[in-house]
């Protein structure tokens, strides 16, 4: 590679190239900063799990010229790991048991242990633990010292392979069932609470459509009532951009794991599948009353079919839905320390969403007739949710 990265493509959060966006610190390329060893030794991790698909700084090959390189293993993904009372104990627990679908009685070795090969060749096999947990990146990196090693002053980021990567349930992520009845990494989302996965680490995987992660499976019993999840997720898009990275510690729910009580389990899918529904319903019900209360074409009618423009969803459901998530995490959690029920699961989110309804439509419009109409309206597509017919 006769040509380096740049050490600001290293560092994310700095802009690289001569057109980058100045957001977090006045960097240009121009005048590179060097970044501290250890600092630098977190960002190369980060950008082996995490790095984005698409042009990169090319390297040749075997003859061949290639600047482009595809996703890291964790991009745009969210992470779940049992946490202990104590560093010892949470370490023990985050070593993950084998997997049929990696060779666990092979020789294991991470990449940096071995001869790292010509990047067209074929993938070496997974064995486990290291070649599962290191041996899937996309992107291969080199940084470059300061004469005395404290500083990177420059960086080499490209690609690291263009085959196609090894199907293995990765131990720490859960993943959703696609339309074409595949399985792909819950996608992080820096505004979805960690509650609203709860379900999806507690049920066995043949209860849902999705597979939860490894790493919570086969925990010492003693332990679950004292076991926490903590989450890491980075929110990304599928190259270049990145929005936030968060972290997240659930209370002690790892005591409710299926095997350990499917009764408190499925309560918690109650409860979850109810929130979710009525999310989804206030969100629709609220852009509907926008519809009516600013369209004159519109028909008012109770039972009229409205044709919504998702391209003017109006102001009220965004504020409706920003009120309603923060009281509905309080109400599931009230609703687990009652224990499991089927009573009035559906009508507490159901309140939470009617409150969140009128704050985001106001006081003040409530004189205007087509107001009027219009929150009725979308009361009322709330209020149907706890007909007989729906369950909860």
């Amino acid at each position: 590679m006769p040509n380096t990265s740049g050490v600001n493509k290293l560092v994310l959060g700095r802009p690289t190239g001569v057109n980058g966006a100045v957001l977090f610190g006045h960097f240009t390329d121009t005048a590179p900063v060097p970044v501290p060893a250890a600092e630098a030794a977190w960002h190369l991790i980060a950008q082996l799990y995490y790095g984005p698909s698409g042009q990169c700084t090319p390297r040749r090959s075997s003859g061949k010229r290639i600047g482009n390189s595809t996703a890291g293993p964790l991009r745009k993904s969210i992470s779940y790991f049992p946490w202990g009372p104590d560093l010892f104990t949470t370490l023990l627990l985050a070593v993950p048991s084998p997997q049929v679908d990696v060779d666990w009685e092979m020789e294991d070795t991470c990449p940096w242990e071995t001869d790292l090969g010509d990047p067209l060749e074929p993938l070496p096999p997974l064995t486990w633990p290291g070649r599962m947990l290191t041996g899937r990146f996309r992107h291969a990196a080199l940084l470059v010292p300061s004469p005395d090693g404290r500083m990177v002053t420059d960086a080499y980021l490209t690609w690291a392979t263009h085959e196609p990567p090894h199907e293995v349930h990765d131990p720490f992520l859960i993943l959703d069932r696609r339309e074409d009845g595949g399985f792909q990494p819950r996608v992080a989302d820096g505004a979805r609470a960690l509650w609203r996965d709860l379900d999806s680490l507690l049920l066995k995987d043949n209860r849902q459509n999705a597979l939860r992660p490894p790493a919570l499976e086969h925990l010492p019993r003693d332990l679950l009532p004292r076991l926490r999840v903590r989450a890491y997720g980075f929110d990304q898009d599928g190259q270049q951009k990145d929005r936030v990275w968060f972290k997240a510690t659930s209370p002690q729910v790892l005591q409710w794991l299926e095997e350990n009580d499917a009764e408190m389990a499925h309560h918690i899918k109650r409860c979850h599948v109810a929130a979710e529904e009525t999310g989804k319903r206030l969100d629709f019900a609220a852009r509907v009353a926008w519809k009516l209360a600013t369209d004159t074409s519109a028909d008012p009618s109770p039972k009229a079919k409205i044709k919504l423009d998702p391209k003017n969803p109006g102001p009220w459901a965004a504020a409706a839905l920003t009120q309603y998530w923060p009281t509905a995490e309080a109400e599931f959690w009230r609703l687990t320390k009652s224990g499991p029920t089927t009573h009035r699961v559906t009508r507490a989110f159901v309140d939470a969403a009617l409150a969140a309804l009128d704050e985001a439509i106001g006081q003040a419009g409530r004189a205007d007739i087509r107001v009027a109409r219009a929150r009725n309206r979308a009361r009322n597509l709330l209020m149907a949710l706890l007909q007989p017919s729906t369950p909860g």
